[in-house]
């Protein structure tokens, strides 16, 4: 199986890639999707919840959205990787996880940067404010 993907992967034109890879990315958050709401409802029936933090009037339709926008920005870059040749992919242990810690890492940075630039994290508004608490002005 492995050998046949690598050929694959290593022969396909770029369109080819694109159709892929964008099928590969949407199933996977897909399916991501469908198990993520469905243990939510399922814990939440029994009075449970993942986060105690009620969502955001149109919190939904904006994530929706960014992760359209993910996929439409992460699928052409990936696709363009492996037919460039920036990733490569044969049999061999050793080269399989190089390439999945490459394309994990990657990843992760296209995901994290908008975050952190726009000051996101852990719910601040900007990263230059100062901690408010007991005893900070």
């Amino acid at each position: 199986m492995g050998a046949r993907m690598a050929t694959f992967l290593n022969e396909a034109s770029w369109w080819t890639l694109l159709g892929a890879l964008a099928a590969f990315f949407v199933g996977i958050t897909a399916f991501g999707l469908l198990v993520g709401v469905t243990l939510e409802r399922h814990y939440q029936r029994r009075g449970l919840t993942i986060f105690a933090v009620k969502l955001k009037r149109g919190q939904p339709r904006r994530e929706r959205i960014g992760t359209a926008l993910f996929l439409a920005t992460w699928i052409p870059i990936a696709a363009l990787a492996v037919h460039f040749e920036l990733l490569r992919f044969s049999d061999g242990l050793a080269r399989e996880l190089v390439t999945f810690g490459v394309s994990t890492t990657g990843s992760c940075i296209a995901r994290c940067t908008p975050h952190r630039s726009s000051g996101s994290i852990a719910g601040t508004t900007s990263r230059s404010s100062p901690p408010r608490g007991r005893g900070s002005r």
